[in-house]
């Protein structure tokens, strides 16, 4: 099957290399060191420190460099962030929701630590999110509540926690219509946050703003688009590379429900052009930005 990205050139090194190699170290720094419940705090630390991409949190420093954010403010806001998208990661994986046992190619929390511990380090990495940004020193305190505010609207009952419920229980027949609003809610919604959050920030004017709320949504998009193809690949050859359990989505409101394989495959490729064209309209200096972004969407669509 083609490179469906022909919009991003193929990256080279990036910034976002040597800034997700001081990030890991920073957000190693927000995890509590002990407390009353070793496990918990092991479970925390288990799910968070897990090896992973970091693309929520390259895309939130990368945004704020070139949006002149100060690099301080912009680490808290990140770690703020991977720390929700981990315990989203928690959550989706228990048994009543994905059953899934596989996560980052290691076990997954709840099959590592038990459900009970699970929960606990998903409800913890939440608390310590909204935390992290409201006792931060480097963001201005003017700010702070409408961040908070940002970030729990988007793992809330109109956010993440709506797109699951929608995933698990919505109605397929309502075609691709009803599986983007799943996946707005589910995935695009912590992206639209980090970007809006960036942008208060940087107190960025609104038409520039928007772009960025378009280009969040597209990338959202489009990578739950490719998430779904990956649930099409069968075995443990597939698991492995991938990282994660597959072919879970047979019940669920996903793409696969609604379309073939070629034309979930020409889904992601618009998807991808239209993150392009938003991050062209931000009007931004967004070239380290870019070649990340591209990095993480030139990936070959699974077979």
């Amino acid at each position: 099957m083609r490179d469906t990205t022909e919009a991003f050139s193929r990256p080279r090194a990036t910034p976002a290399l040597g800034l997700l190699d001081q990030f890991e170290t920073e957000l190693a720094a927000r995890l509590p060191a002990s407390g009353p419940a070793p496990r918990l705090i092991e479970a925390m630390d288990y799910v968070l420190m897990a090896p992973s991409k970091r693309f929520r949190a390259g895309l939130v420093l990368l945004l704020a460099e070139a949006a002149d954010v100060p690099r301080a403010a912009a680490l808290d806001l990140a770690a703020a962030i991977e720390m929700l998208h981990g315990a989203s990661l928690i959550f989706d994986d228990l048994p009543c929701m994905d059953d899934a046992p596989l996560r980052r190619g290691r076990a997954s929390a709840h099959a590592q630590f038990g459900e009970s511990v699970a929960v606990l380090a998903g409800i913890s990495l939440l608390s310590l999110a909204y935390e992290v940004v409201a006792t931060s020193a480097d963001i201005p305190a003017d700010r702070r509540a409408a961040i908070v505010a940002l970030l729990t609207g988007s793992v809330g009952h109109a956010g993440l926690s709506a797109g699951q419920d929608l995933d698990l229980h919505g109605d397929p027949s309502g075609g691709v219509g009803a599986v983007t609003v799943a996946h707005r809610l589910k995935t695009g919604s912590l992206f639209l946050a980090s970007v809006r959050a960036v942008a208060a920030l940087a107190d960025l004017p609104p038409p520039q703003t928007e772009a960025l709320c378009r280009f969040a949504d597209a990338l959202g998009l489009a990578f739950q688009a490719y998430d779904d193809l990956i649930d099409l690949a069968a075995g443990a050859e597939a698991e492995a590379a991938h990282g994660k359990t597959t072919q879970r989505d047979g019940t669920r409101l996903a793409l696969t429900q609604v379309l073939e394989r070629a034309q979930i495959a020409a889904l992601y490729a618009a998807r991808v052009a239209e993150v392009e064209t938003a991050l062209t309209e931000t009007g931004l200096d967004v070239g380290p930005l870019r070649d990340y972004v591209g990095q993480m969407l030139a990936r070959r669509l699974p077979a």
